[in-house]
C-alpha cells in the first residue's frame, strides 16, 4: 500500500534532480571537498557541565521555540548546541500520511500526503544533490548539472570548475519563476545553511508545502564552535517564522560523536521533512 501512495505521487510531478555543491571522498563521489578544516579543540567551562537554567526550560517543554537574537547571541556554545539538538530531534506537526519518496533507506525523502500538503496535479518537484549530466529519465524526470548556492559564482574544485546559481535564478533558467515548487529537497553537503538562507530572504516560498533537507554541521562527527551553531539556529529559526515545521526527523549515524562537556551522544548530520502551515504563529 505504501509503494502504491509514493509511486502515484510522482505520476502527476515534473521532477528536476540537479548537481549538489560539493563532494566528500569517503562518499562514492567523483570531487574531492574544497576546504578541509582542522578539528576544533572544544574547551569547556565549568557552567558547562550542568544544564543552566534555560536547558532546563528546553528539556522540560514540550514544544521547543529558537528564541530571538537578544537572547541566542548570548548563549553558551553549550546552550546552543543543547538547544540546536532538540530542535532538530522532536517532531512539531503531526503528519498523518507520510510518504516515502525515493529509496527505502539512505537517499529517500519524506513527504507529508495529507490533503492539505498534497502537491496539486500537475506539480514540480526540485530536489538538490545528485551528480549527473543533463539528461531526460523518463516523461517527467529531468536531471540537471546545476549547482545551487546564496550567490552566482564559479568555483574551482581541483582542476574543475562548477557553476553555481542561486534558487531564483534556477527557477529562471528553467522557466518555472512564477510557477510553484511544490516540493523541495536538499541535500548539498553544508552549503544548504546558505541556501536556505537565501532562499528565506528573496525566494516566494508560498505553495511550497513539503521541504526535506538533510542538515549538516559537519560531514563526520567532529564538535563545532560556537559560530556555526548560532548561524544554524537562525536558519532554522527564519524557517519556522516561515511556517516550516518538522513532522519527520533522522539522525544520520555516520556523524554521531559524544558530545566534550555533557557527555551526550548527538549526530551532526540530521535529515528532516518539513510541511508549511497556514497560520505560521
Amino acid at each position: 500500500m505504501a509503494s502504491a501512495r509514493r509511486s502515484s505521487v510522482l505520476k502527476w510531478c515534473t521532477v528536476g534532480i540537479f548537481a549538489p555543491i560539493l563532494f566528500v571522498t569517503y562518499k562514492v563521489t567523483m570531487i574531492p571537498m574544497v576546504v578541509t578544516e582542522a578539528e576544533p579543540e572544544i574547551q569547556c567551562l565549568p557552567t558547562d557541565f550542568r544544564d543552566t537554567q534555560f536547558i532546563v526550560g528546553v528539556h522540560r517543554n514540550a514544544s521547543v521555540l529558537i528564541p530571538e537574537d537578544l537572547l541566542l547571541k548570548n548563549l553558551s556554545r553549550e546552550d546552543l548546541s543543547a538547544l540546536y539538538h532538540r530542535y532538530l530531534e522532536n517532531v512539531q506537526y503531526m503528519c498523518r500520511r507520510k510518504v516515502r519518496l525515493g529509496n527505502y533507506e539512505d537517499g529517500g525523502w519524506d513527504i507529508c500526503d495529507d490533503e492539505h500538503f498534497r502537491p496539486p496535479k500537475p506539480c514540480i518537484i526540485y530536489s538538490f544533490g545528485m551528480h549527473m549530466d543533463d539528461h531526460q529519465r523518463s516523461d517527467k524526470n529531468y536531471f540537471h548539472s546545476l549547482g545551487i548556492s546564496d550567490k552566482d559564482e564559479a568555483i574551482k574544485a581541483n582542476t574543475d570548475e562548477w557553476q553555481l546559481f542561486t534558487y531564483n535564478t534556477i527557477r529562471q533558467k528553467l522557466q518555472h519563476a512564477n510557477k510553484t515548487i511544490s516540493i523541495l529537497k536538499i541535500d548539498v553537503e553544508l552549503y544548504e545553511w546558505r541556501v536556505l538562507a537565501d532562499i528565506v530572504k528573496t525566494a516566494n516560498m508560498t505553495g511550497t508545502n513539503n521541504l526535506a533537507v538533510e542538515f549538516h554541521l559537519a560531514l563526520d562527527g567532529t564538535e563545532v564552535e560556537w559560530e556555526q551553531y548560532y548561524r544554524a539556529l537562525t536558519v532554522l529559526r527564519n524557517l519556522y517564522h516561515l511556517g516550516y515545521r518538522i513532522f519527520w526527523t533522522h539522525q544520520n549515524p555516520n556523524c554521531a560523536f559524544v558530545s566534550a562537556c555533557k557527555m551526550e551522544q548527538r549526530s551532526n548530520c540530521h535529515e528532516i521533512s518539513f510541511v508549511k502551515v497556514t497560520d505560521p504563529f
